[in-house]
């Protein structure tokens, strides 16, 4: 009973703040991930995708929730946005990136909407090389068509580009790069790859 109380009492608060920050900052272009649209991704952000894949807040507007890019708000978006708030993963251009060392990391999750992508494999003005592509990092991206993965990339995560259903090429420079079986799952136009 308590539990319900504490729910419907957040979900008061997150309305309440979804329907000020729309009202008072309508002219303003919002970043991925600002849900409520105050102009910061905070734990409100989170909180409301939390309360959205609960059942609890289903009249909201999740235009801006798909902080992963992949067509619809799910738990990975909720744990996504946690880990950029906790600045564990951080955004570089339209990648969102954790570090694996002080100078390597991997590529979490794609933001953008391009067809066709070289993958960065160096961050320039942070002294970061790319080196791995993380689970489900591009999973479900239905634009992507054409995919160059530098010779810096030494491993592609599980389900890192499964069901991306448009995917027709794939290039991989470094021909030591670990893929897992799972990497290209349900990516059944892929018709040409070249390894190396």
């Amino acid at each position: 009973m308590r539990k319900r109380k504490v729910i419907s009492i957040v979900a008061a608060v997150a309305i309440l703040i979804v329907t000020s920050c729309v009202t008072s900052n309508a002219a303003t272009k919002y970043k991925v991930g600002d849900v409520n649209k105050d102009g910061v991704i905070s734990i409100n952000d989170v909180t409301l995708i939390q309360l959205y894949l609960s059942n609890d807040l289903r009249t909201i507007d999740l235009s801006l929730a798909d902080f992963n890019g992949s067509g619809c708000v799910d738990i990975f978006d909720c744990t996504t946005m946690q880990l950029y708030f906790n600045q564990e993963i951080r955004l570089y251009g339209d990648y969102l990136y954790m570090n694996l060392t002080s100078k390597t990391a991997a590529i979490y999750a794609y933001q953008g909407s391009a067809s066709e992508l070289t993958l960065p494999s160096y961050a320039y003005g942070w002294d970061i090389t790319f080196v791995a592509v993380r689970d489900s990092a591009f999973r479900n991206n239905r634009k992507l068509k054409k995919v160059t993965i530098p010779s810096s990339y030494t491993s592609l995560g599980y389900y890192s580009f499964a069901d991306c259903s448009n995917l027709q090429y794939v290039r991989i420079m470094n021909s030591r790069c670990h893929i897992d079986s799972s990497t290209f799952d349900g990516c059944d136009k892929l018709t040409e790859w070249i390894m190396g």
